[in-house]
């Protein structure tokens, strides 16, 4: 692009933000730049964080979407000689980043796979097996509480079967389900969860553990139907 006062410019695809002071400073990658359950995240700055790892060589975070077209992250890596796992990962990244940016599936890898011209290849990056790593983590309810969770997620979700590990967001909740969750908690159990309560025990298993724990059974409200 010929541009009248800054000569030839190329469209490269990145962000930036031309300042006062005579100089673009760079924003990211446009492709690089993804909406994951209302949070714009910046893919690169999660690469960044496992690139961080003392274990991770190379590292790539892409957003997939399932058979029910819901977004999720899915973070491909290669390990330096050193063994490491998914789960080891995803603990790393929770104490590094916000819950939104951590991603739902890690998918470990002999090489990145590149393009002709040295970028990556993301057309060949594997989708992860969802319905897999669903049922391996998959756990029935064990007590009272989680059954009657369990039901009350299944309702609302719209989903047949769900674990006591399954994640609210992976399964396709938002914020209105969220509300419509918590509403049938006060009603049918007479237990008012706060958002951060929810939020942080975004589990059915973990939400149990809160409620056991002795939430405030007597402030419970009664929210009207949505």
């Amino acid at each position: 692009v010929e541009h009248p006062e800054l000569g030839r410019l190329y469209r490269t695809g990145d962000y930036g933000v031309w300042r006062p002071a005579g100089y673009i400073e760079f924003q990211g990658r446009k492709d690089q730049q993804v909406k994951i359950r209302g949070y714009r995240v910046e893919l690169g700055e999660i690469e960044g964080r496992l690139l961080a790892h003392e274990f991770i060589k190379n590292a790539v975070v892409m957003e997939q979407r399932d058979d029910r077209n819901h977004a999720f992250l899915c973070a491909y890596y290669v390990p330096d000689g050193e063994e490491v796992t998914s789960e080891e990962l995803r603990i790393y990244l929770q104490r590094e980043l916000p819950n939104y940016m951590v991603p739902s599936y890690y998918i470990e890898l002999e090489k990145i796979p590149l393009s002709p011209n040295g970028k990556v290849n993301r057309r060949e990056l594997p989708m992860p097996n969802v319905e897999q790593q669903m049922e391996l983590k998959y756990e029935e309810a064990r007590n009272e509480t989680e059954q009657k969770l369990t039901e009350i997620w299944k309702e609302v979700l719209g989903v047949e079967r769900i674990g006591i590990h399954d994640h609210f967001f992976e399964l396709g909740g938002n914020s209105i389900l969220m509300v419509q969750i918590r509403t049938r908690i006060s009603r049918e159990m007479g237990i008012d969860l706060n958002l951060r309560d929810f939020l942080q025990h975004y589990t059915i298993a973990k939400l149990s553990e809160r409620i056991e724990e002795g939430v405030d059974t007597q402030a419970a409200i009664v929210y009207p139907e949505l």
